[in-house]
């Protein structure tokens, strides 16, 4: 009797070890972090991004995620600022490719600089093709 519940012990332990695991693996790769700071469409100027200019001129941590609609896939970014100097912020692009097949793996780069002014931040990061700029108020 000991040695049977020793035995299913051990398989619930298993199961549920396996369980967690795959629900960690799932979340490290097919899901994108949450944004402090909101959603926006690409282009867009809203609360998300004077929350996001306002966490880059101080370099504290944030986060903001961006919708980029193309016409046969569109890409979700989450830009994070980390905390580091004001002039120099670290900031990590999170990226993910969404078509009609489904949604792709997570990507993660490092952004090689940011600067935040009064019309919004500009991050230069290795996945796209140019500096871009988040407004920070207005039409973008």
């Amino acid at each position: 009797m000991r040695k049977r519940f020793r035995v299913v012990a051990a398989v619930v332990s298993c199961v549920l070890a396996l369980g967690t695991a795959a629900y960690f693996w799932v979340r490290a790769v097919y899901v994108l972090p949450d944004a402090s700071c909101g959603a926006v469409s690409w282009g867009a100027a809203d609360p998300a991004t004077q929350c996001f200019a306002a966490a880059a001129r101080r370099c504290a941590t944030a986060g903001i995620r961006v919708h980029a609609q193309g016409t046969e896939q569109a890409t979700d970014y989450v830009y994070i600022i980390g905390r580091g100097a004001p002039s120099r912020c670290p900031v990590t692009e999170y990226s993910q490719d969404r078509s009609y097949l489904g949604i792709g793996t997570v990507r993660v780069a490092g952004c090689r600089e940011t600067s935040a002014t009064s019309s919004g931040v500009l991050l230069s990061c290795p996945r796209l093709p140019e500096p871009i700029q988040i407004p920070a108020s207005g039409g973008g």
